[in-house]
């Protein structure tokens, strides 16, 4: 046959097509036949972890698709593991947070594997595994690729899976890993036939059907929180408190366009939910994250309970208090302060005897509160103008003040920074407004993410501070925390700070928890009084608290003497139980001292909570309240109830309002059960 020219080029122009759709079909068959072979290498490196307490499943239906699968699904002591393998060619390689192979970009296998991980999320929400317990990795066969981490999942060489798989420590009971393995059988269902298990799924008995359709799904909610708490409880309690509650996920998961709060009452678990989100954003995005919190001595154990969580995050995000951080920020500019917390209450001491004492000593209101005045109220603030002064509404201050007053409180004030100067030296408030004017001028060092946890303690400078230190105010700043809780001298309200969390502010209503009756207990001390929540409306001391858990009563034990309250103590924290869950709690260090000394001499095993960082030991944990501030433990024994000014009317106010959330700070620390101590003496009577 003889084709014209026009047709033998088309001729030729189809055979050209039809050899370039055979290499394409060629090139997708050895594609396919390397993923398979990847995923044999993968499978046969995973084999050895059947039997050592993990469940392995291979080639699942990914939830909500028809055919898309998932190459490996990992349940064992470290959480749930998500494993896409890849048998590439060529050099495999991330560098500025995007995935290379040769020049090729292909960072939508990122992607994939975060949708992965989301419906495998998804799929477990009802079985209280916070989403940090579900991990991710695309594990290349052949490739020398160490562990690095990549958005929310991993990218590693196979040499390299079974020692990260075993890294992640344990997290997840036995009983867990099997209640896991089995549900996502159900919910992620073999893509192939012959990969479907051979012993059946037990399944639960079929109820008869409930009158009230309504009530009967109630109760179902009511006996899965039931369920899942008395199991987390169960745990270490270093694992108690990382314990997220599924309705609470969402919290951690929600993106913002500016400024966040999360607030709540006691035992709703703020700080687990802050903590989450911290390894969440730590995970999601580049960057370093910061963790601030007032108390000093609670960073290390949240830094550790953190490591928990997300260890490949670790080293991103820095635990540290106010203070610290303000000198960190001045030593990292190169701006030298000259701290001196003793030559300061020096320095006010004689202020006050210079021109405090005459004009402003009276019954009821202390040294402290007029140290607080100028220490919290106008340095605090930053206020260098009187008249500014005069005007303060003094958010946090009950007792009120005259014009006189102030007048008299403004001459301390000076009088007390011209003795400072005079001897050169900085109070920790001097030290702040430093670092807030370093931050400001652009000098420090900022972070992607800052999270604030007991905000309410904060004064309005280091809040500021906060602000400054954030580099993007998109979801940058997270404030958590408790008016109610607040257990420091002044005060400040968002408005104030000039943050707006208006349509991002999340209330958290379920106190997961105390039992009803360590709940109904401490209540009962706060009632009464009301409370600013960052806010210029009061809220009332008898808030509606959602409690979900049930208990044995409070001990309560009165004795005419402190010899017989100490034996009282030992019988009741010597009852068989192991003493790593118990803490005695008390309003003063040198209580603290004394009740450590009689512990020893009583052969019990003790760990001051200056020392304790979130690390599991078999001793009891011995502080004052404030130190316990963020923590949690199974019991609580607070041996000396009286020494709260609990309804003392001499004194001002807001001394006694501030002793009786202290104390209640103190029971809430209980979980389980709370016991407390009282002298009273014949006299008393």
């Amino acid at each position: 046959m003889v084709f014209t020219a026009g047709e033998a080029a088309r001729q030729r122009a189809l055979a050209a097509a039809h050899r370039e759709e055979a290499r394409r079909a060629e090139a997708l068959a050895r594609r396919h036949a390397a993923g398979d072979d990847g995923e044999t290498v993968v499978r046969g490196l995973l084999a050895p972890l059947e039997g050592q307490g993990w469940r392995v499943l291979h080639r699942r239906r990914w939830p909500g698709t028809r055919r898309a699968d998932i190459d490996h699904l990992v349940v064992g002591p470290g959480g749930v593991f998500v494993l896409d393998s890849k048998n590439w060619r060529g050099d495999i390689r991330l560098s500025g947070g995007r995935l290379w192979q040769g020049d090729d970009d292909v960072s939508d296998r990122l992607q994939g594997l975060t949708d992965q991980l989301t419906a495998v999320e998804g799929a477990l929400v009802d079985h209280g595994l916070a989403p940090l317990e579900i991990v991710g990795a695309l594990v290349f066969v052949g490739q020398p690729i160490p562990v690095t981490s990549a958005g929310r999942g991993h990218v590693l060489g196979d040499r390299h899976l079974l020692a990260w798989l075993r890294a992640r420590g344990h997290r997840l009971q036995p009983a867990a890993v099997q209640e896991l393995a089995e549900a996502l059988e159900v919910v992620v269902p073999p893509l192939d036939p012959a990969d479907a298990p051979v012993v059946p799924i037990a399944r639960p008995r079929p109820r008869a059907r409930h009158n009230d359709d309504e009530q009967q799904e109630l109760f179902a909610v009511q006996e899965l929180d039931l369920t899942e708490l008395e199991r987390a409880s169960k745990q270490t309690l270093e694992d108690w408190m990382v314990y997220l509650h599924p309705s609470q996920l969402s919290v951690v998961r929600r993106r913002y366009e500016g400024p966040s709060r999360v607030r709540g009452p006691a035992g709703c678990g703020k700080t687990v939910v802050a903590l989450h989100r911290a390894a969440y954003l730590a995970t999601q995005e580049p960057g370093d994250l910061l963790f601030l919190t007032f108390v000093r001595t609670l960073p290390g154990v949240l830094a550790n309970l953190f490591a928990r969580l997300a260890p490949q995050a670790a080293s991103r995000v820095r635990f540290t208090g106010v203070h610290r951080l303000a000198r960190d920020v001045l030593r990292e500019a190169g701006v030298r302060d000259r701290l001196n917390a003793e030559a300061a209450e020096t320095c006010f001491s004689r202020a006050w005897v210079r021109c405090g004492r005459e004009h402003l000593e009276r019954p009821g209101l202390p040294l402290d509160y007029w140290r607080e005045e100028v220490s919290k109220v106008i340095k605090g603030r930053g206020i260098s103008d009187f008249e500014e002064y005069r005007s303060l509404p003094r958010t946090g201050r009950r007792t009120p003040l005259t014009g006189e007053q102030r007048r008299r409180v403004w001459d301390l004030y000076v009088e007390y920074e011209t003795l400072l100067s005079e001897r050169g030296v900085h109070d920790f408030e001097d030290v702040v407004a430093a670092a807030l004017d370093v931050a400001v001028r652009g000098a420090a060092k900022t972070y992607r993410f800052v999270l604030v946890d007991e905000a309410q303690d904060l004064d309005l400078l280091s809040v500021r501070l906060t602000q400054a230190l954030v580099s993007d105010p998109k979801d940058g700043l997270t404030l958590v925390g408790d008016g109610q809780q607040a257990i420091y001298a002044g005060g400040y309200t968002l408005k104030e700070a000039g943050i707006g969390v208006t349509g991002r502010s999340t209330v958290l209503e379920t106190n997961y928890r105390n039992t009803r009756q360590v709940l109904d207990s401490a209540r009962s001390v706060v009632s009464a009084d009301s409370f600013d929540d960052l806010e210029d409306v009061d809220e009332s001391g008898d808030r509606e608290i959602k409690a979900v858990r049930d208990g044995v009563p409070v001990r309560s034990v009165t004795a005419p003497d402190a010899l017989s309250l100490d034996v009282a103590l030992m019988q009741a924290l010597r009852d068989g139980r192991p003493f790593a869950d118990a803490a005695v709690l008390t309003r003063t260090n040198r209580d603290a001292e004394r009740f450590m000394a009689l512990l020893a001499r009583n052969d019990v095993a003790t760990i001051d909570l200056l020392d304790y960082d979130g690390t599991p030991v078999d001793a009891v944990k011995v502080g004052t309240v404030k130190r316990a501030k963020g923590l949690e433990f199974a019991r609580v024994f607070i041996p000396r109830v009286d020494a709260y000014l609990v309804a003392d009317g001499a004194a001002e106010p807001e001394r006694v309002q501030r002793e009786r959330r202290e104390l209640f700070v103190g029971m809430t620390r209980a979980r389980d059960e709370l016991w407390l101590g009282r002298i009273v003496s014949s006299l008393d009577g």
